[in-house]
């Protein structure tokens, strides 16, 4: 169920007409104590999301209609441009990477201790990695803002590796041309149906708790979804903004 708010992209119901969408919410990371709210634009082929890295404030916008996607900085007046072709090449050669990575780090195993396999893996990131399926488990109801939403603990081999409390999809008012736009910037992933079965069944997760070893260590929640419509300045690049190059986007 990980990811869900963008499994919703192949959700709902396609019969009811389309509207813009406007969804809020926090995400906070208890390790660090950082927290980040972020706001999410959609209207038919354009997506806006506004958010802070690092305490720098950065705009995304994404134009399916003219194949292009902006990185904004409003406080420098500045932005960076690239194709949705370039993006999805970004992505796969980070799998790739990943892949690789994986691979050779089996490769290392084969000759190690159980000891220094743990050490090896943590050293690479990929220590504790599970793909076993989550087994989600109903346990009662809870209020997250304006909504009573139903629980469910994602578990693993006896271990609660998630929490989720969900709210009906006709209840939120959301629909699957509502991610319309989404929906055309994200790669085809085979696991987003089958999330998307169970989502059907439990309904959209206002809030998602991530567990370690017993603690949350991090918190997503959805603060609220607004149907309005979105004013089309919010998808242009702003008189006056100076094209940089993305390392130029980041520099300070």
């Amino acid at each position: 169920m990980k990811k869900l708010f963008l499994m919703l992209i192949f959700m709902g119901i396609t019969s009811i007409a389309f509207s813009d969408l406007t969804m809020t919410y926090v995400f906070e990371d208890h390790e660090s104590g950082e927290k980040q709210t972020s706001v999410i634009y959609l209207s038919k082929d354009k997506v806006r999301s506004e958010n802070k890295v690092e305490g720098m404030a950065f705009a995304s916008i994404g134009r399916m209609d003219k194949d292009v996607l902006w990185m904004i900085r409003p406080d420098k007046k500045i932005y960076a441009e690239m194709t949705m072709a370039e993006m999805r090449r970004m992505e796969e050669q980070a799998m790739e990477y990943e892949a690789s990575a994986r691979s050779m780090m089996e490769e290392q195993l084969k000759h190690m201790s159980e000891e220094e396999k743990a050490q090896y893996r943590e050293f690479m990131g990929f220590d504790g990695e599970d793909d076993t399926p989550l087994k989600y488990v109903k346990k009662g109801q809870d209020r997250v803002g304006k909504w009573t939403c139903t629980i469910y603990e994602g578990m693993r081999h006896g271990e609660k590796i998630e929490e989720i409390c969900t709210v009906p999809l006709s209840t939120l008012g959301v629909v699957k041309k509502d991610f319309e736009a989404l929906a055309k910037m994200s790669k085809n992933d085979d696991g987003f149906l089958k999330d998307w079965k169970e989502a059907e069944k439990m309904g959209f997760p206002v809030r998602t708790i991530e567990f370690e070893d017993g603690e949350a260590i991090t918190t997503n929640l959805i603060l609220s979804f607004e149907k309005k419509t979105v004013p089309a300045a919010m998808f242009e690049i702003p008189a006056g903004y100076k094209k940089v190059s993305m390392m130029g986007l980041y520099g300070e």
